[in-house]
């Protein structure tokens, strides 16, 4: 017997189950240790151990923007019915949702209400009430509670907050209880590093997000995230919602990591734990907080408990289905500008021969370390590196210079193009369900600047070009339309 993939599941921040995990987990413990030695001893006298370094890698075949959102910390949208007459700018929310201020700005996805019967995609202007809001584009045709998707609006990875990573260990499918969680892995406190797509002719549109971290508890129970606001008064408390093992760290502790915002808290300095009594091992645990935190903090803890939880076969807490994978005959690529309301206008940006594509978001972290601490407080980076390639295999050799052209903003079919001639131009991966095409993510580069390519003939062999590009700036934006 063996633990097999199908037995573990991973729950990103107490909410996120991954899907279409291929592969995933926290690798190898990389702890930097130091030999002591000392002269007139024939032995070493001890090892010095150092802040562990951990690589947790996450490659997924999911195109929804749920993983993103995790990383970034601005949880997918949500979806209820939305009535609008013809010509207009009013949105009314039939069901399902109710609006607020903070929804200004935030993008709006109303079927049937576009041009032509398409989605009207646009964003909140004002609000008036709870089920009324001003659009910022108007109605194209009227529509009476149709689906509508307040969604995840432009997702910014510079925003990407710290993750808990619950690894929960099922049973195993030959267990008459093959769901329940017999063990798991707690990993707190990572922070996001990179995020890889790669898009293929016939391979599946995979994402692969690598996160660092210090720290990985091994627990005889189910892993749980909680997750409070800030009270804005002093004294604040947490109250475990289980009762949770003890660790076997030397400073006994119940609560494996307390994460305020960008911030771990530090055991016995921020905040320090009593507890009720133990039983089989655990015991209810009150988190008690040093200082004052606004309630517009998020305050996160993480631990293992006993109580049992399982995870059945349909895990994923939404109701909306996903496609098993996405190839290239779904995908579009445009160079010079996709407008989800316009998508006949934005054609003459689509790029044709279009063999594979390769999109990076890359920041190097710095940690933040103090004496007295085993642990990180805090991880940060400066500027993101945004940069990627597209390969084509042009039809002939009038497409190859249309191709050019489109590449380097040149509108002049007599201008020669050579390689100083390079402008930032707006870069978009269009990802669409295959049995609806409907649009499931778009990945926006709004500053690419791509390099003329050389190019490499060979005998019996049609020629491909490989065409690098790298954000200006280092923006990545992730959109749901």
């Amino acid at each position: 017997m063996a633990v097999k993939g199908g037995q573990l599941i991973h729950v990103g921040n107490g909410v996120t189950v991954i899907d279409r995990a291929q592969t995933i987990g926290p690798g190898q413990l990389n702890i930097p240790t130091q030999k002591i030695y000392e002269v007139g001893n024939y032995k070493s006298v001890t090892t010095i151990r150092d802040t562990p370094d951990l690589s947790f890698n996450l490659e997924s075949f999911d195109v929804s923007t749920e993983i993103e959102a995790m990383l970034a910390g601005a949880y997918g949208g949500e979806t209820g019915t939305g009535t609008m007459t013809a010509a207009d700018s009013t949105l009314v929310a039939a069901s399902g949702i109710t609006f607020t201020a903070a929804y200004v700005g935030r993008q709006v996805i109303l079927e049937g209400a576009g041009t032509g019967g398409a989605d009207l995609v646009t964003t909140i202007a004002t609000f008036t009430d709870g089920t009324h809001v001003e659009l910022t584009d108007p109605s194209v045709g009227a529509v009476t509670a149709a689906v509508l998707r307040v969604a995840t609006n432009g997702i910014d990875l510079t925003t990407a907050v710290p993750v808990d990573f619950a690894s929960q260990w099922k049973r195993g499918k030959n267990d008459p209880a093959p769901f329940a969680v017999i063990s798991s892995v707690a990993i707190p406190f990572l922070y996001l590093e990179s995020l890889a797509y790669r898009f293929g002719l016939t391979d599946n549109a995979t994402q692969t997000a690598t996160l660092r971290g210090d720290t990985i508890f091994y627990n005889p129970g189910p892993s749980y995230v909680q997750t409070a606001p800030g009270s804005g008064a002093s004294g604040q408390t947490i109250v475990t919602a289980h009762p949770a093992y003890q660790s076997a760290d030397a400073d006994g502790r119940r609560v494996l990591a307390v994460t305020v915002g960008t911030k771990r808290l530090t055991f016995g300095a921020d905040y320090t734990e009593t507890y009720g009594s133990v039983s089989g091992g655990a015991a209810v645990t009150t988190v008690h907080l040093s200082d004052t935190y606004a309630t517009t903090d998020t305050l996160r803890i993480i631990y293992s408990s006993p109580d049992a939880v399982s995870y059945l076969q349909n895990v994923h807490p939404d109701t909306t289905v996903k496609p098993g994978a996405v190839r290239g005959r779904d995908i579009e690529i445009y160079v010079g500008g996709y407008d989800p309301n316009d998508v006949p206008g934005s054609q003459v940006n689509k790029l044709t021969s279009v063999q594979s594509v390769q999109l990076t978001w890359q920041v190097t972290l710095d940690k933040d370390e103090e004496f007295g601490n085993h642990y990180a407080v805090g991880q940060d980076f400066d500027v993101p590196t945004v940069n990627g390639s597209v390969d084509v295999k042009p039809r002939d050799s009038d497409d190859f210079r249309n191709l050019l052209m489109l590449f380097t903003g040149v509108t002049d079919n007599t201008k020669v193009i050579g390689p100083s001639t390079a402008v930032p131009l707006p870069f978009d991966v269009v990802i669409k369900d295959p049995d609806t095409q409907k649009v499931l993510k778009r990945l926006n580069v709004p500053d690419a600047r791509f390099t003329v390519p050389g190019y490499s003939g060979q005998v019996q062999q049609k020629l491909t070009v490989t065409v690098p590009f790298e954000s200006d700036e280092g923006d990545l934006l992730i959109f749901e339309r």
